[in-house]
């Protein structure tokens, strides 16, 4: 049994056919072959093209195959245009979390040095370019604590362990 969204299908084929008939796109020696095409499409899905119960059931009128198959050609070739932008878009990403990196380590080395002021500076950069990665997050907990900012330190603290729940230098920020 063939279900309305397939006969309706079918019954778009056989009226793209037929006016493919009638506006002369297929040369007339191919007419016959196409009408004997309509036939056998609508006998193998139960419509009947000319007849108008199925006309009212089935048509998709006002729109016809041509015209779904352009939107589908256009949505592709829009599909085409935002995949490209969003290679683009990854890439600004992965650019985006390198110099997040980069300034992480930065605040590791003024750990180091006991510039716990500028560690909570580079911490902050890196947390503006990636605000998700919990990491940062618990390392200027650390500067935080080291400076005396307390709530801070707790605040971040919280936050790296929101992130990820499985960040164990993040709990540690909270003693």
């Amino acid at each position: 049994m063939v279900d309305d969204k397939k006969k309706r299908l079918a019954f778009a084929i056989c009226e793209y056919l037929q006016q493919s008939i009638q506006d002369g796109s297929i040369k007339s020696d191919d007419a016959e072959g196409m009408e004997i095409a309509v036939q056998c499409i609508g006998e193998a899905f139960g419509v009947d093209p000319t007849g108008d119960a199925h006309q009212r059931q089935y048509s998709i009128k006002p729109a016809n195959l041509l015209s779904i198959f352009d939107v589908y050609l256009n949505t592709q070739k829009k599909l085409k245009s935002e995949s490209t932008s969003k290679e683009t878009d990854q890439q600004q990403v992965a650019d985006r979390k390198a110099k997040a990196e980069e300034l992480k380590g930065q605040g590791n080395k003024a750990i180091g040095a006991k510039k716990y002021a500028d560690a909570v500076k580079l911490y902050s950069q890196a947390i503006e370019l990636d605000p998700e990665n919990p990491l940062y997050y618990g390392n200027r907990a650390a500067a935080y604590s080291q400076t005396g900012e307390h709530q801070k330190a707790v605040d971040d603290g919280l936050k790296s362990v929101t992130l990820d729940p499985n960040y164990g230098k993040g709990y540690s920020r909270l003693g």
